[in-house]
């Protein structure tokens, strides 16, 4: 079973980068005889130094782990690059959707307006009949021939 991708081989065994194949196979033996199963030891952590021993002991993986590790921290200080740039870009969206708010609501003031007008209303619903048509709400207005 892998190893976790946050575990680091190194720190499971407690060596440095620099350590020889020889010198990791002390400190795994002695956390072998701690953690194993048999001995009453957590399973998992088991696989994890085996693994780590298994990578770090043997120079091809060792190599292969390595190079990954420093391809892996490259792509750490990118993907935190990306993460700026996306806070940046939903903040520039929240601030464009908030524009388009207003804008859309304008837009349903002036069709409110423009349906009204096609209705007949020539001002706001509350206005008397007179005052639509240009007198003032309680005067006779001129008065035609009866």
């Amino acid at each position: 079973m892998p190893i976790a991708a946050s575990q680091d081989h190194y720190s499971v065994l407690g060596v440095s980068e620099s350590a020889s194949t020889a010198e990791v196979q002390a400190p795994f033996r002695r956390l072998a005889l701690v953690h194993h199963p048999d001995k009453g030891g957590d399973p998992t952590r088991f696989r994890q130094i085996r693994e780590a021993q298994k990578v770090l002991s043997n120079e091809r993986r060792r190599a292969l782990y390595d190079r990954s590790r420093k391809r892996n921290r490259a792509t750490a200080s990118k993907d935190l690059n990306a993460d700026e740039q996306r806070e940046v870009t939903i903040r520039q969206l929240d601030e464009i959707t908030k524009a388009f708010a207003k804008i859309n609501a304008r837009v349903e003031e002036e069709k409110e307006v423009t349906r009204r007008r096609r209705e007949g209303h020539r001002g706001p619903p509350d206005v008397s009949e007179s005052q639509r048509n240009g007198r003032r709400a309680g005067s006779r207005g001129r008065r035609g021939p009866e």
